[in-house]
């Protein structure tokens, strides 16, 4: 029999760039504060400068004057959107749990696990993934084939998904409805595309931004301290 890859099938079945306006904001931001800070290293460090009578300290106020603003758009908020209460239940996978488990630090690391959704708003059933965050990193395990989750659509039309405060009565009676009639939910259901990371330069437009402002941001502030020290 064929492999079912679940996870690595919904990874690649659709994904949507991070094109916000605040994630342009934040990647190109972020691009300039890190261009600023190392190109500002180089200045001090290969330049001929005179950081005496108080410069020194025009330069440092400067810089993090820069970096507050850069980072500003960090401290936003995405646009509120609508999020639907969904009813998930997981899904089998021949990938095995050390091979879906994510270690990228804080609340990125975890277990992708797949998973079939019912969005309580009469929208159609859906496949995506969802990251389970308490899991033994040493020895991570899979819950039960089967599972159902109390969860909620975070965008409309878009697979990602996310915990929820607490299980409204709705949710707990698809729950109880599903638990004793489980062919209701088919689990052939479309995939839905999930959205990049603000930070992944892909596809080449933001990579174009994130080198652009680094770049950017590096040469400004070499110049703004050979202007002031050089």
């Amino acid at each position: 029999m064929p492999s079912i890859n679940l996870v690595q099938q919904i990874s690649l079945a659709g994904t949507v760039p991070a094109d916000r306006q605040l994630d342009h904001l934040r990647r190109i931001g972020t691009g300039l504060f890190v261009g600023s800070v190392v190109g500002t290293i180089l200045a001090v460090l290969l330049g001929d400068l005179d950081l005496a009578g108080g410069k020194f300290w025009v330069v440092l106020i400067l810089m993090v004057i820069v970096a507050l603003v850069c980072l500003l758009p960090w401290a936003m908020n995405y646009p509120e959107t609508r999020s639907i209460p969904v009813v998930a239940r997981t899904l089998g996978t021949d990938e095995s749990p050390e091979q879906r488990y994510v270690q990228r630090g804080g609340a990125q690391q975890g277990l992708l696990v797949p998973v079939v959704v019912r969005p309580l708003d009469g929208g159609a059933n859906f496949r995506s993934i969802i990251l389970l965050r308490d899991v033994d990193p040493a020895e991570p395990k899979d819950p039960a084939v089967g599972t159902l989750l109390a969860l909620q659509q975070n965008e409309e039309g878009m697979g990602e998904l996310s915990n929820v405060d607490e299980v409204s009565p709705a949710q707990q009676k698809a729950i109880d409805q599903l638990y004793k009639h489980p062919k209701q939910l088919s689990n052939d259901a479309p995939i839905l595309p999930m959205r990049r990371g603000t930070m992944e330069r892909h596809p080449w437009w933001a990579a174009l931004q994130w080198w652009g402002s680094v770049l950017g941001g590096g040469l400004a502030s070499v110049a703004l301290v050979l202007l002031l020290a050089g």
